[in-house]
């Protein structure tokens, strides 16, 4: 029973490991369509993503259900597991950890990445703003409690022409 849940964790490590190298890949597709300012693919990424997260959830809840189970129902990490294991299941199980772990971490790192684009994609777009609609500057005198009255807001296009 418990060389079956071993492998069964093995497994569910594995399912795992697949759908973060997909999230990988799909997490440097939506750099490209951050660079090249692309909304439509980049929706279409941030959809794939999110399924992609519902399942990474669902095969973690299996997992850590399995994880229980092998470990007479506490709690546990992979760590506990490999108290537990023989030398070939510690063996294996620690390759499917360390394998995990490294493509989180890569995907810590390109969401960063995606996180910076992001936000230089903003400046530049609340920079263009900015030149595009500049302040109103007054330079006739106005009494204090006009001055909010008196402005009008201002449009990128003009209405009346």
């Amino acid at each position: 029973m418990k060389k079956m849940t071993v492998q069964l964790i093995m497994e569910k490590m594995d399912g795992l490991t697949k759908v973060h190298m997909d999230l990988l890949k799909l997490s440097k597709e939506k750099a490209e369509a951050i660079k090249q300012s692309n909304l439509k693919p980049f929706a279409v990424i941030v959809a794939k993503e999110q399924k992609l997260i519902q399942l990474i959830d669902g095969l973690e809840e299996e997992r850590g259900e399995l994880v229980r189970t092998y470990l007479g129902g506490s709690e546990g990490t992979l760590a506990d597991c490999l108290e537990k294991a023989s030398s070939y299941e510690r063996g294996m199980l620690s390759e499917y950890g360390k394998r995990l772990l490294g493509l989180v971490e890569e995907l810590r790192g390109q969401n960063e990445l995606n996180r910076q684009l992001i936000q230089q994609s903003l400046q530049f777009i609340n920079m263009n703003m900015a030149l595009l609609l500049p302040e109103e500057d007054t330079y006739t005198y106005e009494r204090p409690e006009q001055a909010g009255e008196s402005r009008q807001s201002r449009s990128l296009f003009d209405s009346k022409a």
